[in-house]
């Protein structure tokens, strides 16, 4: 699979004066959508007479994020970041057709943190005012017509709270007068003048989920899902009216899911909680679990409540559930996407940009249509449907519009098909064995090593060089030029990121091991207990048979194979993520994929590659070791002694306490010490990070940060006449050393 970054030029930043009236005009027996989650906050729309079937309308560069849309009287609003200028914009769009009709633009930092960074919130209409929120707690009050400032707020100032890991990512929420805001600690301003009501005495942690309505017995309360649990916070006055503590580890916990209200009972479920639970108010006023599985573990956009049964993104995995926490069906191959329900039926962007509609049926999953609308990045953005026309976006900040009015859809539909006469699963996998040179030569495949070109979306941004290096041992290195790199050896697994160097937990190795393992892709011993041909189905634009397949341990994998050549095109499970094999080239009798995609399904980010070359059973092994990092933190406490003795009898000489002595940070503390069997470097009282040894310019570069180093410069007689330290190429200041006195 082919995938290229968009490209687009610098946005046009200006507050243009828009018409007074929207161009467009829209289906009559449509419905706005003016907030996140739709009209009544529940990602249901009562919207009927749109099509199956739609065309593309109009496309729009927005910058980055992941921010939603909001659709009232003819506009569109959403938001983006523009990377080149270091700027939030909001923005006012006619909603059929494209055209800018103002934005509103501040100053903000771009925040990728493993997401592709950029905007998160979506806007709130009401009336002819908008209110916007950014994950720095920046929040705004906007005339809708045109963009003007009513009044703001910098909530993380004003409210003494620290933004989490992603930045605040929950939207604001108008009810009754108040608009309300949940930013780790919870928030209500009168709408019309932005004066502060309430606000919580208590922070509640991690603030990546909207607040949503309720009634607690009798209170009207809000229901507010942070990284301690569930809070019921009183309208009136911001009081905690309960609270269910709902998190193992607060400082992980992702919830990023609106609770869902089901009558008087709230369901929530979280990727990161380890599942999801359905709570019943009591008679003390408290909260009660009414029964609480891991059958759905949403992450981001949460469950659908539609006639009595739940819809979501169970990981990557698509499923509908009874209220009793049953599963009704599951459906594999779209990946981590988002999802809301229009009409009766459900409407979806999968992992790979599809725009898919199927029925909103509790008895199995009906698929009908499919079509390819975005290329790139994640896509964790609600699509919306408003008055026929549906809006979606990525990560990367490509928007399209596609119209679906009953009139207006001429692409025809792809269905998922289930035949009567499916080959048998085993001979699927006979057939891809030989169509990828036999089992002999497949055996002896011993090692393989692939260059080419690569990407990474939630993590390195640039298309760069590439290389995938694997060793039938039992070594699997993926090695990017920007730095980013993931792998294993028999011994460990590491990923190599902008946040330095990690040592991967068992569960993730596994995931990476199984998944790219070659003799797992290509030869006959594939280990799973049980296989099941089950249908036929578009899988990465290719027809394939889909096979069901259960490992020994019970874990479900699902397997797609071309029907036309029988090559494997791809897999994914509960304990996977979701990767894609493309274009296979015969090499020395051997046919091996040369695109290799993988979309994985905690984090939403996405790797690709595309390979030009290949070597065979000629792989250096320098190319399969992890990095020196990795290396120095794996060995054991005896290695790191005897290393701590070597290092100190060769650099004892700049080893001590210092200070900045010159540039914008005069007098910073900083410690170069020997440590954990490797040199360290401390700023600031900052914890320590491992510094190279001295190439032969005499420069320590920071293993984390390759762009910071420190230069030790010596005379003829080897005696240090100067230390500073650089970063990005610049001094940053000179080094002086602290007497033990002082």
């Amino acid at each position: 699979m082919k995938t290229t970054l968009t490209q687009f030029a610098a946005l046009t930043l200006l507050s243009a004066v828009p018409l007074a009236i929207p161009s467009n005009v829209l289906a009559g027996d449509g419905a706005d959508w003016p907030q996140w989650r739709g009209p009544d906050r529940t990602g249901v729309s009562v919207e009927t007479g749109w099509s199956t079937v739609g065309k593309s309308l109009w496309a729009k560069p927005l910058g980055f994020g992941h921010s939603s849309f909001a659709v009232s009287n003819g506009r569109l609003y959403t938001m983006g970041y523009d990377l080149e200028r270091k700027l939030d914009v909001v923005y006012c769009l006619d909603a059929a057709t494209g055209e800018e009709q103002w934005t509103h633009t501040y100053p903000a930092e771009f925040w990728n943190e493993g997401h592709d960074g950029g905007t998160t919130t979506t806007p709130s209409v009401d009336g002819n005012t908008i209110f916007t929120s950014n994950r720095e707690g920046k929040l705004f009050s906007l005339r809708a017509d045109t963009g003007s400032v009513i009044w703001s707020h910098d909530l993380q100032a004003e409210l003494e709270v620290k933004p989490p890991r992603w930045g605040f990512a929950g939207s604001p929420v108008v009810v009754g007068e108040s608009v309300i805001m949940n930013v780790g600690k919870v928030a209500a301003f009168e709408k019309a003048t932005g004066k502060l009501n309430w606000v919580t005495e208590k922070g509640y942690g991690n603030a990546y989920s909207t607040p949503i309505e309720y009634d607690f017995n009798g209170t009207p309360s809000m229901l507010v899902l942070n990284g301690l649990g569930l809070a019921v916070i009183d309208q009136a006055d911001g009081s905690e009216i309960t609270f269910f503590d709902w998190t193992k580890n607060p400082e992980q916990a992702v919830y990023g899911a609106t609770p869902v209200v089901v009558g008087d009972r709230i369901f929530i479920s979280a990727a990161a909680g380890g599942g999801c639970v359905m709570l019943q108010p009591t008679d003390d006023d408290t909260l009660k679990a009414v029964w609480e599985n891991r059958m759905m573990r949403t992450q981001n956009t949460g469950c659908v409540l539609y006639e009595d049964h739940l819809y979501g993104f169970d990981s990557s995995i698509l499923k509908c559930i009874d209220l009793d926490g049953n599963e009704k069906w599951r459906q594999r191959g779209i990946g981590h996407g988002a999802m809301v329900v229009v009409g009766g039926r459900l409407l979806i962007i999968g992992a790979k940009g599809e725009l898919i509609i199927a029925e909103a049926n509790p008895e199995k999953y009906i698929e009908l249509s499919r079509e390819k609308v975005l290329e790139g990045g994640a896509f964790w953005s609600t699509p919306v449907l408003s008055n026929g026309l549906v809006y979606a976006r990525n990560s990367l900040g490509d928007m399209v519009c596609h119209d679906y009015r009953a009139s207006g859809g001429t692409v025809s539909k792809t269905e998922v098909a289930t035949t009567g006469d499916l080959p048998d699963a085993a001979s699927l996998l006979a057939r891809h064995v030989k169509a990828s040179g036999g089992a002999a030569a497949l055996e002896g495949l011993k090692a393989a090593h692939f260059t080419g070109k690569g990407e990474r979306h939630g993590g390195p941004i640039e298309h760069c060089d590439a290389t995938l290096s694997w060793s039938a041992d039992g070594a699997f290195v993926w090695r990017f030029s920007t730095g980013f790199e993931f792998g294993f050896n028999p011994e460990l697994g590491w990923n190599v990121s902008q946040q330095g160097a990690t040592v991967l937990e068992e569960n993730a190795i596994n995931n990476i091991r199984e998944a790219g393992d070659l003799h797992r892709v290509l030869a006959p011993n594939w280990g799973y207990e049980t296989l099941e041909t089950i249908d036929t189905r578009v899988f990465d634009d290719r027809q394939c048979y889909t096979v069901a397949a259960t490992k020994p341990d019970g874990a479900e994998r699902t397997l797609y194979f071309e029907t036309e050549t029988g090559l494997l095109a791809g897999q994914e499970g509960e304990d996977t993520s979701l990767w894609v094999y493309n274009d296979y080239r015969e090499i020395d009798g051997v046919t091996l994929p040369m695109s290799w995609s993988f979309f994985a399904s905690d984090s939403g980010s996405m790797t690709l590659a595309n390979f030009s070359e290949v070597s065979l059973n000629n792989v250096d092994s320098e190319n399969l070791q992890p990095p020196l990092l990795i290396r120095m933190q794996t060995r054991t406490e005896e290695e790191k002694e005897q290393a701590n003795v070597a290092l100190r009898a060769k650099y004892s000489d700049f080893i001590g306490n210092f200070k900045l002595s010159t540039g914008s940070l005069t007098g910073t503390p900083i410690i170069i010490q020997i440590a954990e069997g490797g040199l360290q470097f401390s700023f600031g009282g900052q914890s320590p990070s491992y510094l190279t040894e001295p190439d032969d310019e005499g420069r320590l570069y920071d293993m984390t940060n390759s762009k910071i180093y420190i230069q030790i410069d010596r005379d003829d007689s080897g005696a240090i006449t100067l230390m500073r330290v650089f970063a990005n190429g610049n001094e940053f200041g000179k080094l002086e050393r602290v007497a033990e006195e002082d």
